[in-house]
């Protein structure tokens, strides 16, 4: 890689270009430093045909600790699935960023409270009170005993109860002090989309981190737009694929993502400042991204196995 240049007027020497064959695997992420070696991949969501690998990296002096960001075409195998990913040929494909300054996982599910109308209520009631005595008694009497209580309790839910709901109105019940069982209960819908925010405080030290700084927004704005096919359809921006590098086995794991909100502050300090040389590039700016992935966790998809490869989404 070609020494850092400080800021003057010349121009600006770009980084080279790191290129890695199709399918290699293994390594630490010294292709960005050294231009050999191979980043570590995501077996379960990487093709074997995919576009040249090409990155991205800040700080140039990579830190010890470290986000990944692939690149990838959208696609899906499924409306649960994404699958298999073929890497993005729109522009750099793999971006390092150091660790966020802010690290959360929250992992949240829809669950609805509901009334069950006092009708249904009363029938299920009375069906579960026939389950009981049915685990206490396996004789004839206690049959017997059970179809009584069903008729007893198909009398209450559909008799006693349901000749009162004209004569209980909300008025009705206040002075009566009476009000019926709206059987409220909590049903469960379905698991959320897990959403991640980042943010990092950027101060390029030289004309080469600023470039770096430039590409990489301009490759995250680029990778979340769409497409416009035949000047009426959108194709879908691209996935991301996140990992925390080395220790990805201590943290937590990600599944497919896209990037639903990226945001750059160029006057952190509330007033705008640049390098007086060169480029004039700013000399500060907080980077915000917000991921939200494609695929839910499940109980199938959590595994507690310390031998997984870190590189896998799976826990």
């Amino acid at each position: 890689m070609a020494s850092p240049l400080q800021f003057t007027g010349q121009s600006i020497v770009p980084l080279p270009e790191v290129r890695v064959s199709p399918g290699a695997s293994g390594g630490n992420f010294s292709a960005f430093q050294s231009g050999t070696g191979t980043p570590p991949p995501s077996p379960d969501h990487i093709s074997g045909a995919l576009s040249p690998f090409t990155g991205l990296q800040y700080p140039l002096d990579q830190p010890k600790y470290f986000m990944l960001f692939d690149i990838f075409k959208y696609s899906r195998q499924d409306l649960l699935t994404i699958g298999k990913l073929e890497r993005w040929g729109g522009g750099p494909n793999s971006i390092v960023m150091p660790l966020s300054e802010g690290l959360s996982d929250t992992l949240e599910a829809r669950w609805e409270q509901k009334a069950i109308p006092w009708i249904v209520g009363g029938i299920v009631e009375a069906i579960s009170g026939l389950r009981q005595q049915d685990l206490l008694s396996k004789t004839d009497e206690a049959k017997i005993k059970r179809g009584e209580a069903l008729a007893n309790g198909l009398k209450g839910a559909f008799g006693e109860l349901a000749t009162q709901v004209p004569v209980v109105g909300d008025t009705i019940s206040t002075m009566a002090g009476i009000a019926p069982n709206q059987f409220l209960t909590i049903l469960y819908i379905g698991p959320e989309y897990k959403q991640y925010s980042f943010q990092w405080n950027i101060s390029p030290r030289n004309a080469q981190e600023s470039e770096q700084i430039r590409q990489i927004i301009n490759t995250f704005k680029k990778a979340m737009s769409p497409t416009l096919m035949y000047g009426i359809l959108w194709g879908y921006p691209c996935i991301f694929n996140i990992a925390f590098l080395p220790n990805a086995g201590q943290l937590y794991k990600f599944r497919p993502a896209i990037l639903k909100r990226f945001a750059v502050n160029y006057t952190p300090l509330g007033k705008a400042a640049f390098y007086g040389e060169g480029q004039n590039a700013p000399e500060g700016m907080t980077i915000q991204a917000t991921f939200v992935e494609l695929e839910y966790w499940t109980q199938e998809k959590m595994s507690h196995n310390p031998s997984n490869d870190i590189s896998s989404p799976d826990m």
